[in-house]
């Protein structure tokens, strides 16, 4: 029976991701089993340092980081089972899975699927398929249509 050492779950603390949460902790984990809870923060796309002064965006910045990262505590202690461990990152969120699951040489990562198609797919594009074809390591998505 296959034990896993190191699983790898992304959140972005949407209802999906929760979703995939749960499945993750009812895998087989190994007795040093570790489930890696992990969050990017994707860069801004509008120039919002034009707009504020320097010393604000830094201020906002550091923020986003403390508040991110208190949801990853909130996240991490609500889980019985596996010990866990948390990781916050900058940068876009299929790179910094990928680069996350390569690092912690994970043995799985489990993801949500949004289980958008058609024209919202091709605008919006999904961070799932890409992980699915860049990861390092097997991937179980688990697409969930509502919740």
């Amino acid at each position: 029976m296959i034990q896993y050492k190191r699983v790898l779950v992304p959140t972005d603390f949407s209802d999906h991701a929760k979703v995939a949460l749960d499945y993750a902790v009812q895998l087989p984990f190994a007795d040093d089993g570790e489930l890696i809870l992990v969050h990017a923060i994707e860069p801004t796309v509008y120039p919002i340092h034009r707009v504020i002064k320097q010393t604000d965006y830094l201020s906002l910045e550091k923020q986003v980081h403390e508040t991110c990262q208190e949801h990853l505590d909130e996240l991490a202690k609500a889980i019985e089972g596996p010990a866990v461990r948390t990781v916050l990152r900058d940068g876009h969120g299929f790179a910094e899975i990928c680069g996350t699951a390569e690092e912690e040489n994970a043995d799985l990562i489990v993801i949500a699927t949004h289980g958008r198609s058609g024209l919202t797919h091709l605008v919006m594009g999904s961070t799932a398929e890409r992980v699915v074809r860049k990861a390092p390591c097997p991937v179980l998505t688990v697409r969930i249509d509502s919740v």
